[in-house]
């Protein structure tokens, strides 16, 4: 084991480099998603952006807010989801994610404002599964299953951010996809929405 206090030695394909400690003793370990970031495999995708937020729709559980499908052959881990909320809208203010067993695709949605982008900038991978907004027809949905919500039933509180960030995420497998249902009563609020998700090969999963 070698200790360098600001150098460390590139290991080559297929050989096993030696493990790098401080000058304590303690190993020097990666954090998991930071690796993932340095292999080109972190994803970020944005509803809504700048000054322009989107308005939600009324609720409808397969008209989702916000959709990440993914295909067959590839699976996602979600990292974090983000909701923003720039108008507070009516009351009992809730945001669902959700999955599901199919690749809903595009249906009756627009594209993600921003996104898919590569967080690694020379993007040396390109995303698979596809960002998609405002479902405003009915989507099919296999399996469905609510895995977080969060919840608010104060009208006039605004801004209020929703997050999503669990110890151990959401998986998917695909074909599938992550939905985002965000929803007040009466009048509806206005929001951004940031998903944060790495990509992989299912091959290389399992």
């Amino acid at each position: 084991m070698s200790v360098t206090r600001n150098d460390f030695v590139k290991g080559a394909d297929c050989t096993t480099p030696d493990p790098r400690a401080n000058r304590q003793g303690s190993a020097v370990v990666v954090d998991q998603y930071l690796q993932w970031a340095l292999e080109g495999r972190v994803f970020v995708a944005s509803a809504g952006s700048e000054t322009t937020p989107l308005t939600a729709l009324a609720y409808d559980q397969d008209q989702p807010e916000f959709v990440l499908s993914v295909p067959t052959g590839t699976s996602v881990v979600a990292l974090s989801i983000i909701v923003d909320t720039e108008g507070s809208g009516g009351t009992a203010k809730e945001v669902i994610v959700w999955r599901v067993t199919n690749e809903v695709g595009n249906g009756t949605s627009t594209a993600a404002t921003e996104g898919p982008t590569n967080l690694r900038s020379d993007s040396p991978r390109a995303a698979l599964a596809v960002p998609r907004q405002l479902y405003t027809a009915n989507i099919t949905q296999t399996a469905y299953r609510e895995i977080w919500r969060q919840s608010t039933t104060i009208a006039s509180i605004a801004p209020f951010t929703y997050e999503y960030a669990p110890r151990s995420p959401l998986i998917i497998v695909g074909p599938g996809s992550i939905g985002v249902q965000f929803a007040a009563t009466t009048t509806q609020p206005t929001f951004f929405l940031k998903m944060t998700w790495a990509e992989f090969a299912t091959d290389d999963l399992k």
